[in-house]
């Protein structure tokens, strides 16, 4: 086992044992393409298997009419649900401002961060807490930079990135290089933390 990577002759496999619905990932070539693959694998019940580990689940109920007693009886018993009757002879307008009235009598809507909480995802596997997309983007690349390019110092890394960070005035040159180097530690560090994270079923 490497990186997550278990290599089985030529055709080494990235595999969550363990973890439910994840399966294995068959790494020949590009690693990317292989893991796109993965993701997009249709499942039995007819979702794409990223979707189905880390999507919202799909909800079947939605916004209908209801066309049946049994259906009216599983609306009331349903919490989450709300049945209403509309008297088509109405005006629009008076049926909009009366659905209006009663969702906003019936629904409680979240704003702000509390939409965002990693907290109330339903999702099989949610994040534990919120990322910046391109600060991961970052530090899984000097992951793969470090892993795949053995000796490689942080400075050299540091200019594969191409990210920009100035040189402090009152700063020299040796001090430059050790605060570039102690950045790059601290992500291949976070990089490792998250991969093995992910074998405990836990993201980032």
């Amino acid at each position: 086992m490497r990186n997550g990577i278990k290599y089985d002759g030529q055709n080494p496999k990235l595999m969550f044992e363990g973890s439910a619905g994840f399966g294995e990932i068959l790494c020949s070539g590009d690693t990317h393409i292989s893991f796109t693959k993965w993701w997009l694998e249709m499942l039995p019940n007819g979702e794409r298997r990223g979707e189905f580990l880390f999507a919202e689940p799909l909800t079947k109920r939605g916004t209908r009419i209801v066309n049946n007693i049994a259906e009216a009886e599983e609306a009331l018993l349903d919490n989450s649900s709300v049945l209403v009757r509309i008297d088509l002879s109405g005006q629009r307008k008076f049926i909009d401002l009366s659905l209006d009235m009663i969702i906003r009598k019936n629904v409680v809507f979240e704003k702000g961060r509390t939409v965002k909480n990693p907290s109330l995802s339903k999702a099989k596997f949610s994040i534990s807490k919120p990322v910046q997309v391109e600060a991961v983007k970052r530090v899984f690349k000097v992951y793969e930079l470090k892993e795949e390019n053995f000796g490689l110092s942080n400075f050299e890394v540091f200019k594969k990135l191409g990210v920009k960070l100035e040189q402090q005035a009152a700063e020299t040159v040796g001090d430059y290089r050790r605060r570039i180097s102690t950045l790059i530690s601290r992500d291949y560090g976070t990089a490792k933390g998250m991969v093995k994270n992910a074998f405990e079923g836990m993201f980032p």
